[in-house]
């Protein structure tokens, strides 16, 4: 939350926090084990086709880019 917040990307609802914060997973292993389905995509080529076709959102390009470049900067010591 702080990290967001610092780079001015905390207009958050506290519902939407709890969604950024433990997010919705799906455990593939149990689908392959008991289904047998094998999902036909991964994680990240699923929500790189989901930002293409949702296009430009609530976020301006920039203000995502200045987030990215705030929590690199945190990242590096």
């Amino acid at each position: 939350g702080a990290a967001l917040r610092g780079a001015g990307l905390g207009d958050f609802s506290p519902e939407q926090w709890r969604m950024l914060t433990h997010g919705r997973v799906v455990a593939t292993d149990r689908l392959r084990e008991n289904l047998g389905f094998v999902p036909a995509h991964g994680t990240a080529e699923t929500f790189a086709d989901y930002a293409r076709a949702c296009g430009p959102g609530l976020l301006p390009p920039a203000r995502v880019g200045a987030a990215i470049d705030h929590l690199a900067r945190l990242r590096t010591p």
